[in-house]
């Protein structure tokens, strides 16, 4: 295990690794951590995640993205509604995962309400807005930090990463 020996610093792999499951560690290999070598590898980066997870929420105003959908071009082009109808499938699929959240959580985490409510209390109802200008500081940063570490030539308008059709739709449902 690359970790473990030291070759890489870091790699997400607390899900892949678990006891349990095999590990893909690319799609042609496949290996098994043993509890000792998954033990050495996973451990949290900040000691009191919880803390640093309020911090981090107080000082940006945003939970970092860790999902996001794409449409190529030639799709748009070709089918310019697949856009907006992806958009509204993901909102029905958001509001049914939200009235079904706490029976989504599982009856042996004792605390389960109060584990909620403090979420609620630290990042608010919804802490994955969707839409432009919900998001608009986070996909900022995504634009800044692309650029600034080369991953692309030139900084784009947050406007640009999104359909007009879905902005129009997302503000009109909004307001």
């Amino acid at each position: 295990m690359m970790l473990a020996a030291h070759e890489i610093d870091v790699a997400l792999v607390k899900r892949a690794m678990r006891k349990t499951a095999d590990a893909v560690v690319e799609r042609s290999a496949r290996m098994k951590a043993d509890q000792t070598e998954f033990d050495r590898v996973t451990r949290s980066v900040f000691a009191d995640p919880i803390a640093e997870g309020r911090r981090f929420f107080a000082a940006h105003g945003f939970v970092p993205v860790n999902h996001t959908y794409v449409i190529s071009g030639d799709l748009h082009r070709e089918r310019p509604w697949v856009a907006l109808n992806v958009y509204k499938a993901m909102l029905a699929a958001k509001r049914h995962a939200e009235r079904h959240l706490m029976a989504s959580i599982p009856l042996s985490l004792v605390f389960r309400e109060e584990y909620l409510a403090r979420t609620r209390e630290a990042l608010g109802d919804d802490p994955f807005p969707y839409g432009l200008e919900p998001n608009r500081a986070v996909l900022q940063t995504v634009i800044d930090y692309s650029h600034e570490q080369g991953l692309t030539t030139e900084k784009a308008a947050v406007e640009d990463l999104f359909v007009p059709s879905v902005v129009e739709w997302a503000e009109m449902a909004q307001g």
